[in-house]
C-alpha cells in the first residue's frame, strides 16, 4: 500500500505525507485525495490478482479474501469499479463473472483455514 500510494504521489508531483501503511490509511480516512486514488488503485489490483489466481487454481467455487487490509478497505474493495477487475480478459471472462466473491471478516480466517486444512489430512 505505501509503495502504490509513493507512486500516486510522485506521478502528481506532490509530497508524501504518509511513511507508512497505517498513514495511508489514516489518509483514507481523512479523504486524502492520493491516498483515496491510492486506495481505488489498491482494490483494482487486488480483484486482478484474485481473478488470475482464481484462474490459476480453478477456483470456480469462490474467492474469499480476507486480511486487516482488506477490511480497513473494504469499501473500496467492494465497489463495483474495482471489482470488475476480476474478470481477468482471457477465453474464460464468462465463468469468472460467475464466481461467488466474498470478503471475509473473521480475524485469522488464513490461519483457522490452514489449521482445519491438517486437520482433515
Amino acid at each position: 500500500l505505501l509503495a502504490l500510494y509513493r507512486m500516486v504521489v510522485a506521478s502528481e508531483g506532490a509530497a508524501a505525507r504518509a511513511n507508512d501503511a497505517k498513514g495511508v490509511m489514516h489518509l483514507v480516512t481523512q479523504h486524502d485525495p492520493h491516498a483515496s486514488r491510492t486506495a481505488a488503485l489498491f482494490a483494482r489490483v487486488l480483484w486482478y490478482f484474485a481473478g488470475n489466481m482464481a484462474l490459476a487454481y480453478g477456483a470456480w467455487n469462490g474467492m474469499m479474501i480476507t486480511g486487516s487490509l482488506a477490511q480497513a478497505l473494504r469499501s473500496e474493495i467492494r465497489s463495483p469499479d474495482a471489482a470488475r477487475y476480476f474478470v481477468v480478459p482471457s477465453p474464460w471472462q464468462r465463468q469468472l463473472r460467475e464466481v461467488p466473491r466474498v470478503i471475509v471478516s473473521l480475524e485469522h480466517a488464513e490461519l483457522r483455514g490452514a489449521a482445519q486444512a491438517l486437520l482433515i489430512h
